[in-house]
């Protein structure tokens, strides 16, 4: 069986932030305040590129970028993070209270980027096992029939019967 998930789909805005050749080598979606309390704008981090500068100060996927430098978050601070042009970060971690179906924020970082740099985006950015016989993989990039074909094939061997694609 075969699910094909798009993650993103979902989200108010479409990806196309990430620059490839001056980059801290992550992808991010500006929304509102997840928690509902604010009118605050935060930049939530969807990827994360292996081996790049974002992911070498700790930043992962689902932090909430809700300052840049000085500047609150907003359409135009994007730009500068995402391109090479700012360092220091404060991220916001976020919770979930199950019982009331709401969320909440549970810490707060500050990251500091190092500088930013050509990042080279895998065809396959997750292969692994979710379940005993349940594969993910998370892909950029349908084109690249070899590398996706590979990641089967070790997943296969690690006893995959059923295969989830992420196309985020």
């Amino acid at each position: 069986v075969v699910c094909l998930i798009d993650t993103i789909e979902s989200d108010p805005l479409p990806c196309g932030y990430f620059d490839h050749v001056n980059s801290y080598g992550m992808d991010v979606l500006l929304m509102n305040d997840p928690t509902g309390e604010t009118t605050k704008q935060y930049a939530r981090v969807v990827t994360v590129y292996a081996n790049s500068p974002a992911e070498r100060c700790g930043l992962q996927r689902n932090d909430f970028i809700g300052q840049v430098d000085d500047n609150k978050m907003a359409s135009t601070v994007i730009k500068n993070l995402v391109n090479g042009r700012s360092r220091t970060l404060v991220v916001s971690h976020l919770g979930v209270n199950e019982e009331e179906n709401s969320f909440f924020w549970t810490s707060v970082d500050t990251l500091t980027l190092p500088l930013s740099e050509r990042v080279i985006v895998p065809t396959v950015m997750v292969s692994r096992m979710v379940a005993s016989d349940v594969g993910y993989l998370m892909l950029t990039d349908l084109s690249h029939t070899d590398d996706i074909t590979a990641a089967i094939r070790r997943l296969e061997g690690q006893g995959m019967n059923d295969l989830i694609i992420d196309t985020t």
